[in-house]
């Protein structure tokens, strides 16, 4: 097996969705990959990888310094063609190219890995393969990357990434993406010769990490949501769909507790907005990776929550870590991916564009109790796990 070489933003111990969708990549190889990433100090959970350190061949963390995030977020906004082509970390990538093309020279490096987000560590990958032909390059997207429907940046700006991405096609030998969705959506804009390079690969479990005899011992049935809120993906539509039932038949609602774990970003000013949902809710900072999975152990049913979308292409990673929890699953969510995964592991999903739909499923669920703590995964759970899916990886690191 040819020396393997992963170039990431985010590794362990640094606290990303991205750390840890890859930690469970690497523990699950049959080899030990060599990585270099960033340095951040604010952003740390141990708890994602404690022994990661005995995995890897070796690593090289790259200082990265992003500043405050209002900060971050008037360079994007006012400086877009220094900071959003194709994002803020495009300076760090050059260091993060500088470091690798040395690395592969001095080790004998023949295939490397990059993942995105942040889509400027393509651009290093860009670079070395550019210097070095021979070497062979998988090119990794948890999103997509000008095709993403949440993030527009403009007219100018996107033609610039278009033409990034396309050398970025152009010269990886594959291009491995975590949802169907996705794949299908990309390969619109390529030709057969670039579309048969994408690969669908979804993300993963690692069972090791679930306590499965824990389990909700309270006489109240406990909903949770579990990650934070950004962007366009906002609670509201579970408040709203709260505040109804309560006006209408809050009865239903007795004996009942969600829990939102994680933070409310720009979307806090929502909790005056519905204060007597309070009542029923509880919202709690955002905890550990190891404490969430408890978390999850302990609920009796996980919602998921996703941006308005006319059809959504994203495989949220925390859904994955639903999954693996074995616990019933259900989603306000959009037409995609995510409605499409949830409904194979036979949860109930609701538009959050639709609130009458969203109260329909709620009430659902709640005349429904008893059969929810029944529960038994069916065998769509077992697709996800990482021993499973991580194979599949493998044959692709052997046949690149």
């Amino acid at each position: 097996m040819d020396k393997v070489l992963f170039l990431s933003f985010a590794l362990p111990p640094l606290k990303y969705p991205q750390s840890i969708v890859i930690s469970k990549i690497i523990k699950f190889m049959s080899i030990k990959p060599s990585v270099i990433y960033a340095n951040e100090k604010n952003t740390i959970d141990t708890s994602i990888f404690e022994n990661f350190d005995d995995y890897i061949a070796y690593k090289y963390q790259i200082p990265f310094n992003g500043g405050h995030r209002y900060i971050s977020f008037f360079k994007r906004k006012f400086l877009p063609l220094f900071y959003q082509i194709p994002d803020i970390h495009r300076y760090w990538s050059n260091k993060l190219y500088k470091k690798s093309i040395k690395y592969i020279n001095e080790n004998d490096i023949k295939i490397i890995v990059t993942f995105g987000q942040p889509m400027s560590v393509h651009l290093a990958g860009l670079k070395l393969k550019k210097k070095n032909p021979k070497l062979k390059w998988i090119a990794h997207f948890s999103d997509p990357w000008v095709d993403n429907p949440l993030d527009d940046k403009g007219v100018i700006v996107k033609k610039i990434n278009i033409s990034l991405e396309k050398q970025v096609f152009e010269y990886a030998d594959k291009l491995m993406f975590t949802s169907n969705e996705t794949v299908s959506l990309v390969r619109k804009r390529y030709s057969k010769f670039i579309q048969k390079k994408m690969i669908y690969l979804p993300h993963s479990y690692d069972k090791s990490l679930y306590d499965y005899s824990l389990k909700n011992d309270s006489d109240t049935f406990i909903i949770r949501y579990i990650g934070g809120f950004y962007a366009q993906r906002s609670p509201e539509p579970l408040f709203k769909a709260l505040s109804k039932i309560i006006e209408q038949d809050e009865s239903i609602l007795y004996g009942v507790k969600f829990e939102i774990v994680g933070d409310l970003g720009r979307h806090s000013h929502l909790i005056k907005k519905y204060p007597k949902i309070l009542i029923y809710m509880t919202i709690v900072n955002n905890v550990a990776y190891k404490k969430s999975l408890e978390l999850m152990s302990t609920s009796d049913i996980l919602l998921l929550i996703d941006a308005p979308s006319e059809n959504s292409i994203f495989f949220p990673s925390k859904l994955v870590d639903y999954i693996g929890s074995n616990k019933p699953i259900v989603g306000i969510t959009p037409n995609g991916t995510s409605k499409n995964i949830i409904e194979k592991l036979g949860g109930i999903t609701a538009n959050p564009n639709n609130i009458d739909e969203i109260i329909q499923m709620l009430e659902n669920i709640l005349s429904n109790q008893s059969k929810y703590k029944k529960f038994i995964p069916n065998r769509n759970y077992h697709n996800y796990e990482a021993s499973i899916v991580i194979n599949e990886f493998m044959d692709i690191i052997d046949n690149v």
